[in-house]
């Protein structure tokens, strides 16, 4: 559970530097190359944390139904 917890973190976290990143567009302190650039980078890890998650949330349920099949 702990490296779920870690995960849950760094989306949060991400989630929170996209909204960060697009009021900074808004406001025009960044330009679009550098708003396509940076919004990318964390989409695409955003992405991968994601899997990361279902595949710790597999892995929970493949070993609670072998727990269930032990008794």
């Amino acid at each position: 559970m702990a490296q779920r917890s870690e995960l849950q973190r760094q989306k949060t976290l991400l989630v929170q530097q996209q909204y960060r990143l697009l009021k900074l567009r808004f406001s025009e302190d960044i330009d679009q190359d550098m708003f396509a650039r940076k919004h990318t980078e964390r989409r695409d890890r955003l992405a991968s944390i994601k899997l990361q998650l279902d595949a710790v949330d597999r892995s929970h349920d493949e070993n609670v139904e072998s727990s269930k099949s032990c008794f």
